[in-house]
C-alpha cells in the first residue's frame, strides 16, 4: 500500500510568509483522477522570485488576492493582479516574482492526472496564460476548498479534488483571451484607486469621480474585469491587508480595523468572518502557533 503523505508546513523566509500543503496521490488515484500534488498561499516581498527555465513536470495554478505578481510565460509578460488566474502548462519555461517594492498575496495548486497536459496546452493556446473574471474567482475558491479539505483530512479527499479540478479546467476552456496587462484603463486607475485609499472611507461615487464615468459603466467594467463588484473588492482588498498585519505584527484587531478603513471593530469581525470563515483572532492564532 502506498504510504500517504499529508504535510502542512510552513516555511517563512526573508522573501515572505509561505503556508504550503503537500499530498502523495494513491495509486487509484494516479490512474483515474486529476491528482493534487502541492498547493498552498503565499504573501510575498519583492525578494521573491521564481525562474525554471525547463518548466516543471505538472500543471500550475495561481490566483491571485491581492498586490502584484509578474509572470513570464510563452514569450509574453503578464501582471497578475487581483481577480486573475495563470495556468501554467508542464514543460513550458517560466518565471515569476514580486515586482519591485510591491507585495503578492496568492493561493497556488501543482497537479497532474487525467489528460491534465493536454488540457493545459489547449488553454495556453486558445487563452493565453491568464484569465480574469468570474473564472478566476471560481478557481480561487475551488483551489482554497481543496486545501481546506486536505487539512480536515477527508477520506474524499482524492474524489472531490479531481472534482474540483475538473470544474476549473472546463470553466477556463469556455471563455475567451483575457490578458490582464491590457485590462480597461478605467479598471486600472480605479483598482489603484482602491491600493492607495482603502484605509478611507470609500464610497462608489469616490471612485466613479476618480476615473470620470458613471455608476453603471464602472460597475459593468469593474465586475467584468475582476469577477467582483467594487464593493466587494474593497471589502476582499482591506481584508486582505487586515491578513498581513495579523500575520506581521501584534496590533490589536482593534488598531488593525481602523487601520485598513474600517470604523467600528465590530463591522471588521463579521466582514472578517464571512470571507475567511473565522474571526480575526483566531486567524491569528491557527497561523502563528
Amino acid at each position: 500500500m502506498e504510504q500517504e503523505q499529508n504535510n502542512r508546513y510552513d516555511r517563512d523566509g526573508a522573501f515572505g510568509k509561505v503556508r504550503l500543503m503537500a499530498h502523495a496521490p494513491s495509486v487509484l488515484a494516479r490512474r483515474l483522477f486529476y491528482c493534487v500534488q502541492s498547493g498552498g498561499w503565499h504573501l510575498c516581498n519583492d525578494q521573491y522570485h521564481i525562474q525554471r527555465g525547463q518548466g516543471i513536470l505538472d500543471c500550475l495554478l495561481i490566483c491571485t488576492v491581492s498586490g502584484r505578481g509578474t509572470l513570464r510565460y510563452d514569450g509574453r509578460e503578464y501582471s497578475l493582479l487581483p481577480g486573475s488566474v495563470a495556468l501554467l502548462a508542464p514543460n513550458r519555461p517560466h518565471e515569476y516574482f514580486t515586482p519591485d517594492r510591491s507585495r503578492w498575496e496568492f493561493y497556488w495548486l501543482h497537479f497532474c492526472g487525467a489528460g491534465s497536459e493536454g488540457f493545459a496546452e489547449y488553454i495556453r493556446q486558445k487563452n493565453g496564460g491568464v484569465i480574469c473574471g468570474p473564472v478566476a474567482a471560481g478557481c480561487l475558491n475551488n483551489i482554497q476548498q481543496i486545501l481546506e479539505l486536505k487539512s480536515q483530512r477527508d477520506l474524499d479527499f482524492e474524489t472531490i479534488a479531481s472534482e474540483l479540478i475538473a470544474v476549473m479546467l472546463h470553466q477556463m476552456v469556455s471563455v475567451a483571451p483575457a490578458e490582464i496587462a491590457g485590462q480597461d484603463e478605467v479598471v486600472a486607475k480605479a483598482l489603484d484607486f482602491i491600493h492607495t485609499g482603502y484605509r478611507q472611507h470609500i464610497e462608489l461615487e469616490d471612485l466613479c469621480r476618480a476615473v470620470f464615468v458613471s455608476r453603471a459603466h464602472l460597475a459593468r467594467v469593474f465586475e467584468k474585469a475582476t469577477g467582483y463588484t467594487p464593493y466587494e473588492y474593497l471589502l476582499k482588498y482591506r481584508i486582505s491587508k487586515a491578513k498581513e498585519l495579523l500575520l506581521s505584527g501584534s496590533a490589536s484587531v482593534a488598531e488593525i480595523a481602523v487601520r485598513v478603513g474600517f470604523s467600528y471593530p465590530g463591522n471588521f469581525i463579521s466582514a472578517f468572518r464571512r470571507l475567511e470563515g473565522v474571526t480575526p483572532a483566531k486567524y491569528r492564532r491557527q497561523y502563528l502557533a
